[in-house]
């Protein structure tokens, strides 16, 4: 939330105050009966997260006409749209144009096999939303509602009900208006692998319901098949804690199944797509095309075919974080990001100030470190 989204809010605060303080007795009645309703509705748990699954789909298709579907803008974008129709074909790759010098484009592989350069997941849901519905972006939309389901009940998991129904209703904001749901670019799969692997983990380890490992285990292929590497610094200490509470068979049998059969498919895709099952497209993309590498500590590719203009801006970056000037830039890039994933960083402040008597519970200790 940015500054002027914090003074409306402000604001808006002031007014539901005022008229809530000369609101007559009959209005308080209604409202006392409204907030009862809502506490009923938490205590219905299955009903809560199906329910904000269904709100956040029939919302935004209610939207369409005045927010139409969204047009692809962004090299993403593009890549993720190309991954989809592929899929949608009943293919894992495309094979090379003959003439493929004159179509390459950023973030596509056109050697050995004409691909996307990301991993699956987001174009299996962007595939199946074409495959029901003749148009992509329908595939974001279910993942959308998907999430915003996941969402609700992996807070049941954590929270109380009442609060984590408050949890749920504050994503729907990121869930109806943010580039997750309006974009090709994606987001809203890998979150819900998150949400299922931590729903579950919580599950696991205080009610010892060991159906949920099967949960636990279809999101980590989620979340795999999404962002590989990102994904593994959630699901490592998860899995982690999790071998240091139980051992048992029939904790990690289901997990260690849906994690093979999640782990053969990203290989036999990575065959189709490379030729090669542990050679990933994004590996022969950087040494087809890039020179810069995606950490800072390693040496710039001295072995690309081409170059485009986007590796001019990826170069003056590698050189800026190699050099003193990383110690200026770097914490303010990390303040840019703050701000676009938490909004406004007045908002931390009371994190902040009761961050010691958080840690103290070893639930939410743990959630903080996961997060």
């Amino acid at each position: 939330m940015h500054t002027h989204q914090l003074v409306y809010c402000a604001v808006l605060i002031g007014i539901f105050g005022a008229v809530a303080k000369s609101t007559p007795p009959r209005w308080r009645d209604l409202w006392e009966r409204f907030e009862r309703g809502l506490s009923s509705l938490a205590r219905r748990k299955t009903l809560s997260w199906v329910g904000f699954g269904v709100l956040v789909l029939v919302v935004r298709a209610m939207l369409l006409p005045v927010w139409p579907i969204p047009t692809p803008s962004v090299y993403d974008e593009f890549s993720y749209i190309l991954q989809a129709d592929t899929f949608a074909h009943g293919r894992l790759a495309n094979p090379a144009h003959p003439l493929w010098h004159f179509f390459e484009s950023i973030y596509i592989l056109q050697q050995p096999t004409y691909a996307s350069r990301f991993p699956p997941a987001q174009g299996l849901a962007m595939a199946a939303g074409q495959v029901l519905f003749g148009q992509p972006w329908f595939g974001v939309w279910l993942s959308v509602g998907v999430l915003a389901a996941a969402l609700c009940w992996a807070l049941q998991g954590w929270l109380p009900p009442g609060w984590a129904l408050l949890g749920a209703f504050i994503g729907l904001d990121l869930c109806l208006f943010s580039y997750w749901m309006n974009s090709y670019w994606g987001g809203a799969v890998t979150a819900i692998g998150g949400a299922l692997v931590t729903g579950a983990w919580v599950r696991i380890t205080r009610a010892k319901r060991w159906r949920y490992a099967w949960v636990f285990g279809i999101g980590a292929v989620i979340l795999v098949l999404a962002r590989p590497f990102e994904g593994l610094l959630l699901l490592v200490p998860a899995l982690i804690a999790l071998g240091m509470a139980n051992r048992t068979a029939r904790l990690w049998l289901p997990i260690v199944i849906t994690g093979v059969a999640g782990a053969c498919g990203f290989a036999y895709d990575n065959y189709r797509v490379t030729g090669h099952p542990l050679r990933l497209p994004y590996r022969e993309y950087y040494e087809q095309y890039e020179r810069v590498p995606p950490f800072s500590f390693m040496p710039i590719s001295t072995t690309p075919r081409r170059h485009f203009d986007l590796d001019l801006r990826a170069r003056e970056t590698y050189d800026r974080a190699r050099s003193w000037r990383l110690f200026v830039d770097r914490p303010k890039d990390w303040l840019i990001l703050l701000r676009h994933y938490y909004g406004n960083l007045i908002w931390l402040l009371p994190l902040a100030a009761f961050t010691p008597c958080l840690w103290r519970s070893r639930r939410i200790r743990f959630a903080a470190i996961l997060a």
